[in-house]
């Protein structure tokens, strides 16, 4: 996996050729960063892609129910990351 590096505003990092890139492990890491940061049909080419806060659990009411929900679905968003095998 390769990725285009971020800097600490979220932006793509240009200019350093190879240097702007990401490999293995920390390609992963920020691609899991990335996709939890993403909520769901924010995207507009991928709108089934994405976390469901808005939907699922922000603003729920919180029981057990509704936590082991959020914790799936984040769970979820994390392993199906290309790279990622296991939490």
């Amino acid at each position: 996996m390769k990725y285009r590096k971020l800097d600490s505003n979220g932006d793509y990092v240009f200019g350093q050729n190879e240097d702007d890139f990401l490999t293995d492990a920390p390609a992963v890491a920020q691609a899991v960063k990335t996709r939890l940061k993403l909520m769901l049909g924010e995207w507009w080419e991928q709108t089934d892609d994405g976390v469901p806060y808005l939907e699922s659990i922000l603003g729920q009411f919180s029981n057990e129910q509704t936590q082991a929900a959020a914790q799936y679905l984040i769970t979820k968003c994390v392993l199906d990351t290309p790279g990622v095998q296991s939490i």
